[in-house]
């Protein structure tokens, strides 16, 4: 009977196995899975993908915006700073893409490298080229040559290469080099993190980091033009967010929150510093040690994304990064950076000039609304129909759909 009764009050053991890390704070409780497990969808991580976007939009939407007002000096170099929205992409890339390869790593390789570039090929593929083909039908409608450079850099996601090799500038199709990056990415980075030995997965990641940034010194040391760095040596992001990836569980949780509030306050002060002072950060005019600044990015959106990690789910951010608007736009951020540029080009004459403050900044909102929609509209016609389609024919092994 006793037997029993202890038997019965034993709570029973959940079939995911996770290590939870309790502190005396009921705000700071985290459940680290040490299996592949499904993990429920990280809202403040979507606000954080909505934070990218939106500087994105705004760095292109309010370029040479005027300084002759005292709220002209103060846009104007943050909006000329918003493209670090697409180095916090490539840190949540790294910090998630990874973290799906590490838990899938003890499954067969077959199974390995098929679900994941199967499961990328639905979620990226289908929106991305049906975005090409509406682009080439658009200018056929408008008796505009669809040169040969279109198709043979942007089809293969080499448009970074196309930057790199030609300068600033592509039209409309200019924002493309990232998602060529983003992909380059994906396509090399499974089979590098299958050859690395499981348990210094930290150490090697870090050894890489170190590595890439001598190997772009010395290609700056020797003549690479800022274009190019920025195109093809611009991996800082990547790199980190898979570092975090790697660490796993920590046991003193607060003291890491309280780290990374640290760093995250002393890079905004250096990078908002900075950009006052040179009027917004710029990359072509960078030189020297100053190619530096990019791994300072990176870190900057690392030490956001673990400040969301390690605040726990009631903290006063992690609230903040799950507001319903920034919620929204991280979740249709892919199809709000492939539509925004071109989007800005077709009403660029709607845009007022540079000096009218006020009207740039309701062109943007509108600009901001008019991609919502077409994102919407995207969503509901194609990508959620890609992402049920390949949950149901690709799921990693116990049912997880690597969604963090």
């Amino acid at each position: 009977m006793r037997r029993a009764a202890r038997a019965r009050d034993k709570p029973r053991a959940s079939a995911c196995k996770c290590n939870t890390i309790r502190l005396t704070s009921p705000r700071h409780e985290f459940r680290w899975p040490q299996t592949p497990c499904p993990p429920s969808r990280n809202v403040s991580l979507d606000g954080i993908r909505g934070i990218a976007i939106g500087l994105v939009i705004i760095s292109h939407a309010c370029s040479g915006i005027g300084a002759n007002s005292a709220v002209g000096q103060v846009l104007g170099p943050l909006a000329q700073s918003g493209w670090v929205g697409v180095d916090l992409f490539f840190v949540l890339s790294g910090y998630l893409i990874t973290g799906i390869l590490l838990r899938s790593r003890a499954t067969s390789p077959v199974t390995y490298f098929r679900t994941f570039y199967m499961r990328r090929f639905f979620r990226i593929f289908p929106l991305y080229y049906s975005f090409l083909a509406a682009y080439a039908i658009v200018l056929a409608v408008y008796s505009k040559p669809l040169g040969s450079l279109w198709l043979q850099w942007n089809l293969p996601y080499l448009s970074n290469v196309f930057l790199a090799r030609n300068g600033w500038g592509y039209g409309a199709l200019s924002h493309l080099w990232s998602l060529s990056v983003e992909e380059q990415f994906y396509l090399v980075w499974p089979a590098i993190l299958f050859c690395l030995p499981v348990q210094r997965t930290f150490a090697c990641l870090t050894a890489m980091f170190c590595g890439f940034l001598a190997i772009r010194q010395l290609c700056v040391l020797g003549g690479a033009s800022p274009v190019a760095v920025y195109a093809t040596l611009h991996l800082d992001g990547l790199f980190l967010g898979a570092a975090l990836a790697a660490i796993g569980p920590l046991r003193d949780v607060r003291r890491a929150a309280r780290l990374s509030w640290s760093f995250l306050l002393l890079s905004s002060a250096v990078l908002l510093s900075e950009s006052f002072r040179t009027g917004g950060l710029r990359p072509g005019e960078w030189h020297g040690g100053y190619y530096f600044m990019y791994a300072l990015i990176a870190a900057w959106g690392t030490s956001l994304i673990c400040v969301s990690l390690y605040s726990g789910n009631r903290s006063w951010i992690n609230r903040a990064f799950s507001c319903e608007p920034l919620v929204q736009l991280g979740k249709y951020s892919y199809a709000l950076y492939l539509f925004h540029v071109p989007i800005g080009v077709a009403v660029r004459r709607l845009r007022p000039s540079p000096e009218n403050v006020v009207g740039i900044l309701v062109y943007t909102v509108l600009l901001v609304l008019v991609c919502f929609g077409c994102a919407v509209t995207s969503w509901k016609l194609l990508e959620e129909r890609c992402i049920l389609l390949k949950d149901r024919l690709f799921s990693y092994p116990g049912g997880e759909t690597g969604r963090p």
